[in-house]
């Protein structure tokens, strides 16, 4: 994984002649700082969100709320124009693996430890329902914005054949 978020598909990196590394996606080619940063991000993340869960006293569903909470004055802050985006993204792609984390604990860990006790394939159920959900909601979204523009542009050639 690390070799194909650092490197690139040039000829540098392949061998023996090669002119590309076959079928599928090729390496990112972010580099070895920005990659090294995603690997730690992950890493770290993923332990802060455990450290919420089991070492804090906040329990599963209180780490995953703080994360979300702070996730949300991110957003808040957006709305700020003497805080970079740049940074603000960067704070919350970081805290997106705390909350994976302290919400996939919430979701299979036992009642007794602070979770639903769903397990993986209950957990899994659960979020994949979330992401049909979504994509239903974001499916209308665009369909009554469509519409909105097509009465837009029906009441604009009114308009125009009325002058």
């Amino acid at each position: 994984m690390s070799d194909f978020m650092n490197r690139d598909a040039t000829a540098m990196f392949l061998s023996n002649g090669a002119t590309s590394l076959g079928r599928g996606p090729q390496c990112l080619g972010l580099g070895h700082p920005t990659g090294a940063a995603i690997l730690v991000s992950n890493t770290l993340g993923t332990s802060m969100g455990d450290f919420l869960s089991d070492s804090s006293g906040l329990g599963c569903a209180g780490g995953a709320l703080l994360v979300s909470g702070t996730l949300a004055v991110l957003l808040v802050l957006m709305k700020v124009p003497a805080v970079p985006n740049v940074l603000l993204f960067w704070f919350a792609f970081v805290l997106t693996r705390p909350l994976g984390a302290t919400a996939g604990d919430f979701l299979t860990k036992p009642v007794a430890k602070g979770g639903l006790d769903l397990g993986t394939a209950g957990s899994s159920a659960v979020l994949l329902a979330i992401l049909v959900g979504l994509m239903a909601y974001a499916q209308v979204q665009k369909r009554r914005t469509a519409a909105s523009w097509q009465e837009a542009i029906e009441q604009e050639a009114v308009t125009r054949r009325a002058v």
